[in-house]
């Protein structure tokens, strides 16, 4: 019975062996294939579709910053947003909300419609607003401008320029003659000549920046309606804040100040050695203009106040306000003898 075990075994070895495909001599058997795995995908943003309640808004896309160009006027405009996952857009910061709104603030992947509405601005300065779109890893700009009463209309208040230099457009509606005006001391903005009639982009050439400082100049469009000026700010090689004006003096009455701070990079402020200077987040209705509301001196001796503006990378620019006495005397001598008898 065992032999007869064993044979059926052997057989059945041979029999698999059999039918076993035979290689052919000098081939090898193919190595599966590593996969590649998948690359994750990057969020995107895009626009388009850009509709305006009327003419008082005007679209630039012409930057990586898209603006929108509202006049004086209360109006609205609406464009696509497509994005590859959820978004959210904000404003830089919250001093704008009493003028500018968005809707919606945030939505899912896909198509959606947002909506910029502007109240009418009634007062004689200008103002902006700054708002990132965030999917994902990816942010975009937007920059709303909203135009002060009765003015020529200029695209924006403020040009950024790279160190680099290069072409500046400045979009100019009006229908009055003009005159244009480079500020003093400034050899680095040439003026363009263009041919042709009522040309309405006016164009400046601006020089390479060497300097490891920023630099600011200006533009100043001037008609018999009033002028218009647009800050020009050039980066250095380093992140920078350009101030405005770094000192105001003010007599002892209350006061009111606003100052333009340009910065490439987030600013802070303190306020040093003063309580009668405070910051009012209230007045300043643009993103890049800080107010400051002084009390009245009553003593008789002057004061001077600080304002830092300050980077997380160490940069900082100080503001001082000097505000003299309540009715100072000035006394020519150090010391007077009076008789007894008294005199003048």
């Amino acid at each position: 019975m065992i032999k007869k075990l064993l044979s059926f075994s052997v057989l059945a070895v041979f029999a698999l062996a059999a039918c076993r495909p035979q290689e052919k001599p000098g081939t090898e058997t193919p190595k599966p294939q590593p996969v590649e795995p998948q690359k994750p995908e990057v969020a995107t943003i895009s626009f388009s579709d850009v509709t305006a309640s009327s003419d008082a808004v005007k679209y630039d896309s012409s930057s990586d910053k898209r603006t929108f160009n509202f006049t004086d006027a209360e109006g609205s405009v609406s464009f696509k947003l497509k994005t590859s996952d959820s978004w959210t857009i904000k404003a830089t910061n919250d001093r704008a909300d009493s003028w500018i709104s968005v809707s919606p603030s945030s939505g899912s992947k896909g198509e959606a419609t947002v909506k910029f509405s502007a109240k009418t601005n009634d007062t004689y300065d200008g103002r902006s607003a700054d708002f990132e779109i965030t999917c994902g890893s990816v942010k975009k700009s937007v920059r709303v401008v909203q135009k002060q009463k009765d003015a020529i209309l200029i695209s924006d208040n403020k040009a950024e320029i790279s160190d680099e230099g290069g072409e500046l457009k400045i979009e100019l509606q009006y229908n009055i003659d003009y005159s244009v005006e480079i500020s003093e001391g400034v050899d680095w903005i040439k003026r363009i000549e263009t041919k042709g009639l009522n040309k309405t982009v006016l164009s400046f050439e601006v020089e390479p920046n060497d300097g490891t400082k920023s630099r600011e100049g200006s533009i100043t469009v001037s008609s018999s309606a009033g002028s218009e000026t647009v800050t020009v700010c050039q980066a250095g090689a380093l992140p920078y804040i350009v101030i405005g004006q770094k000192v105001y003096n003010v007599d002892s009455d209350a006061n009111q100040i606003e100052i333009l701070v340009t910065s490439n990079t987030a600013v802070s402020l303190s306020i040093e050695g003063s309580d009668w200077l405070q910051h009012d987040q209230t007045k300043a209705a643009s993103t890049d203009k800080y107010a400051f509301s002084i009390q009245e001196n009553t003593s008789y001796d002057s004061r001077t106040g600080r304002i830092v503006f300050y980077t997380d990378n160490g940069l900082q620019e100080e503001v001082v306000v000097n505000q003299s006495a309540l009715g100072a005397l000035i006394i020519a001598g150090d010391s007077y003898d009076v008789p007894s008898e008294g005199g003048d």
